[in-house]
């Protein structure tokens, strides 16, 4: 059965009477996600020339910002010695397939990877078809591909990355061009600060930019994945309810640096609960004070997501004083049973306090 998968990079003619994609190919990573990544034997990269280590990531699902998620696979890609290049679909600048298969081109990708969601789907595909007409290899991953990788692979992806895209993007990175088509599923990173953090030159940040110069996507932070609930209706069932999250030196230095390099002053956490663990939440509190802006006279404003169960009148103080001047529930419903059916574990009664007691605390 190995024998008669193809690997991408290989010329047609040498692969003689080999068959067609093999589909679900089980490969199990070889990055050790306990081992530092400097330590880790590197094989093929190497060897490999300049012009062959280029990758393009593409967001087709038209948006406002920047998404971070293409920062982050291309600091990684970065790491490994290739160029990353980000390409995103915005309202400011609408792009078409042949956009896609110009750049494509224009940046002599060796691998294109395409982050896809549901919604967005046939509009995918047709890029996908358009690149892999042109002779790109794609891989694809995201909410969609991980449920459905059978699908990705019968419409044109040459390997489906299913859940976090780190670990499989270093592997394949590094074992470029031999790598085997088909479905990888790759090692849920455990320590977040062990990853590099987004590398923001990887966009066309004019893309981005309102009139004030201010680059939309750039003020959001991730400091944790995975949310602990079981909501039926969210997508967070798809890659898991391991909540795993970052150390508060990261986040500190992932916003200095946003700070110093692009003159933030408003920072948006994009964890869907970021205070899962209340001490690090407070910790984090006691320690946003380190962050210097560039202006003395203002002070680091803050936004973020929360469950009404891990809030009470002690955190939301401490968020107040830290410069958090927003929080957001997610409530979905007035009704009891409404929110037992959706499976969101908390009551009505909670669901009316927390609101209140962060009016109370002056968010």
């Amino acid at each position: 059965m190995k024998d008669r998968i193809k690997h991408i990079g290989q010329n047609p003619e040498e692969m003689g009477s080999y068959g067609s994609v093999i589909p679900f190919t089980d490969i199990t990573p070889k990055v050790n996600p306990s081992a530092p990544f400097e330590k880790l034997s590197i094989k093929n990269v190497e060897s490999l020339p300049d012009s062959q280590r280029n990758i393009l990531f593409i967001y087709p699902g038209m948006i406002t910002e920047a998404p971070m998620t293409l920062g982050m696979l291309g600091a990684v890609a970065k790491q490994e010695g290739w160029k990353a290049h980000a390409m995103v679909n915005t309202f400011k600048k609408p792009l078409a397939v042949e956009d896609y298969v110009h750049k494509a081109h224009e940046v002599k990708a060796n691998l294109v990877g395409i982050t896809m969601l549901t919604f967005n789907a046939l509009e995918t595909y047709k890029i996908v078809a358009g690149l892999k007409e042109a002779g790109f290899p794609v891989i694809m991953g995201g909410p969609h591909p991980t449920d459905n990788p059978q699908e990705c692979l019968d419409r044109g992806a040459n390997i489906v990355v299913r859940g976090e895209g780190e670990y499989p993007i270093r592997q394949i990175l590094r074992d470029f061009p031999n790598v085997p088509e088909g479905v990888i599923k790759g090692e849920v990173p455990r320590n977040l600060s062990e990853l590099p953090l987004p590398d923001l030159d990887v966009y066309d940040q004019s893309a981005f930019t309102d009139d004030e110069g201010f680059v939309r996507g750039f003020n959001r932070i991730h400091t944790s994945r995975a949310c602990p609930a079981h909501c039926t209706f969210c997508a967070s069932s798809v890659l898991g309810h391991d909540w795993r999250p970052t150390t508060v030196d990261r986040i500190i230095e992932d916003i200095q640096r946003r700070v110093d390099q692009y003159g933030i002053t408003s920072i948006g956490f994009a964890d869907d609960c970021f205070p899962v663990d209340k001490d690090r939440a407070l910790d984090f509190c006691r320690r946003v004070h380190e962050i210097k802006l560039k202006d003395s006279n203002q002070k680091l404003t803050i936004r973020l997501n929360s469950r009404v169960t891990l809030v009470d009148s002690e955190l939301l103080k401490a968020f107040k004083d830290a410069g958090v001047y927003s929080i957001a529930f997610g409530l979905e419903s007035f009704d009891e049973l409404s929110l037992k059916r959706m499976g969101k574990n908390v009551t009505l009664q909670q669901n009316i306090e927390a609101p209140w007691m962060a009016h109370e605390a002056g968010l």
